[in-house]
């Protein structure tokens, strides 16, 4: 009897292990991953800042930019969300909404 408690123990404390390490791995690669695509979505603004808002293609490229290349900044942003502490989601919500602005700010100059 006392082995099956002592079983029963141990398999609560490796679950309960394994399930804070999972935890702890998602968070890490979520906030991995925003990082990754904050530096994507720098590149990518610098250059729709840079490019000639009367050039052929120009709005294709805003709304690509807008449509496909934010989509991973999107998918990153979300994984915050589910993993991260209350204070890194506060602080990614601060940095979503200034890119977001940097987006349009970066046409409304150019326009």
């Amino acid at each position: 009897m006392t082995a099956l408690l002592g079983v029963a123990i141990g398999r609560f404390w490796d679950s309960r292990s394994e399930s804070g390490r999972w935890q702890r791995d998602q968070r890490t690669a979520s906030y991995r991953a925003l990082a990754e695509q904050f530096q994507a979505v720098n590149e990518i603004l610098r250059g729709l800042a840079t490019a000639d808002p009367a050039s052929e293609g120009y709005s294709d490229r805003v709304e690509q930019v807008r449509l496909i290349d934010f989509k991973a900044w999107d998918s990153a942003y979300t994984a915050v969300w589910l993993y991260g502490s209350p204070h890194v989601v506060a602080v990614a919500s601060a940095l979503d909404a200034t890119v977001t602005r940097l987006f349009y700010d970066t046409q409304e100059q150019q326009g």
